[in-house]
């Protein structure tokens, strides 16, 4: 009976000091071992100017991917990083965003000039 009673107890108690030993592993990780991020890439490099007419922001990326429509209203745009005016600089993002005019409203799309 004891031997049965040792076990009913010891057996949560290993799992809990197992939990215990992962979760400060897992915070120790988290908070001194932080990955290098590297330095986004210069602003020199967005050749393409996305520019939304309905609330004037304009957006600047290195490739655009068209994946919608090719009739103005019905187009879909696919940009894998870019660079978003944030009223004082830009700021860049490395998240695809993917613009759709009937969401949007119409999305003016140039090639940056000096590029």
């Amino acid at each position: 009976m004891r031997k049965v009673i040792s076990y009913i107890i010891g057996i949560p108690v290993v799992i809990f000091l197992l939990g215990a030993l992962v979760y400060g592993g897992m915070c120790t990780y988290s908070n001194f071992i932080k990955p290098k991020l590297s330095a986004p890439p210069p602003i020199t490099k967005a050749s393409w100017e996305l520019r939304v007419t309905n609330t004037g922001t304009i957006i600047l990326t290195d490739a655009v991917e068209n994946v919608g429509g090719v009739e103005p209203g019905q187009r879909i745009f696919l940009l894998q990083s870019y660079w978003e005016h944030d009223g004082t600089g830009y700021k860049y993002c490395r998240n695809a965003i993917q613009l759709d005019e009937k969401v949007f409203g119409e999305i003016k799309v140039r090639r940056r000039s000096g590029q």
